[in-house]
This record gives C-alpha cells, sequence and structure tokens, in this order.
C-alpha cells in the first residue's frame, strides 16, 4: 500500500512539473526563438526557418540546390507569432509515435525561452503524429509560420 501510495505521488508532482514546463509566459520573452523544420522525407527537400528577435533565417534544399535568406521580423510581427502560438495552445499539442513509418516526411516546430532552457516541441514527421484533437490548432501554427517567408 505505501508503494502505491508513493507511485501516485510521484505521478502527481511530475504531472505538477509537466504542467507548469508546458506553459509559455504571458508575455513574449526577449530571447525567444522559433525553429521550424520541414522535412520531404522520400523527396531530397528540407525547408528550415530559425526565427530569432534579432535575426530570421529561412533555408532551403531542393536536391542539393540551397538557398538562403534573411530577414528580420518588426517587433510586432514577432509579438503576433507568439500570440498565435498563445491561442492554439503550442504547448499542449500532443503528439506521439504510431508504429512503422517508412520515409514520411513532415513539419515540426521547436520553440525555447530562457537561454533554451525551456523549450517545446511538436514533431509531425516521420513515425511521429499530431494527435487528431490538435491537428487544427497544429495547422493554424504551421500556416502561419510558413506564410511569414513569403512576406519577407
Amino acid at each position: 500500500m505505501k508503494q502505491l501510495i508513493f507511485l501516485f505521488c510521484m505521478l502527481f508532482s511530475n504531472g505538477q512539473i509537466k504542467a507548469q514546463q508546458n506553459t509559455m509566459p504571458q508575455q513574449r520573452p526577449t530571447d525567444f526563438t522559433l525553429s521550424y523544420r520541414f522535412h520531404g522525407g522520400m523527396i531530397y527537400h528540407i525547408e528550415d526557418i530559425t526565427i530569432t528577435s534579432d535575426s530570421c533565417i529561412y533555408m532551403q534544399n531542393q536536391k542539393g540546390h540551397v538557398i538562403t535568406h534573411r530577414f528580420k521580423l518588426s517587433t510586432q510581427e514577432l509579438d503576433s507569432l507568439y500570440t498565435i502560438l498563445q491561442q492554439n495552445q503550442f504547448t499542449q499539442i500532443k503528439y506521439g509515435i504510431e508504429g512503422k513509418v517508412y520515409d514520411r516526411g513532415g513539419i515540426s516546430i521547436d520553440i525555447s525561452w530562457n537561454n533554451s532552457k525551456q523549450r517545446y516541441t511538436v514533431n509531425d514527421s516521420g513515425s511521429s503524429f499530431v494527435s487528431k484533437e490538435w491537428k487544427s490548432k497544429w495547422f493554424q501554427v504551421v500556416d502561419y509560420v510558413e506564410n511569414l517567408r513569403y512576406k519577407k
């Protein structure tokens, strides 16, 4: 019985810690970073977008032909991006492994702040899939990030 109570307490405390880690600060941290990665699976096509407060980089590798474009987002654009992440509960989006998957590309997005001590990743590529109930919110974030490269 003591072991069962101990196990319950450990699970509860781990859940509390996890819940705290999965929350974003109310205001966008000055060192907020977003990294977007698209991989084409069997198709040799990769796109990376890295967004920070002082610079942004878009890199595309299409069958070895690499294009790199640097741009900068305004404070308002960075705040809008952060708001989209908050509105779509980015740090709550669930994803998981679904068996063996061969050569599936897809998208992963990683956000971090506090000198990268706080980090959260959502991965919808390879054998990782975003949960069905979170697909809508996931695609709203993905669409917003992808459209940033076209605006600049």
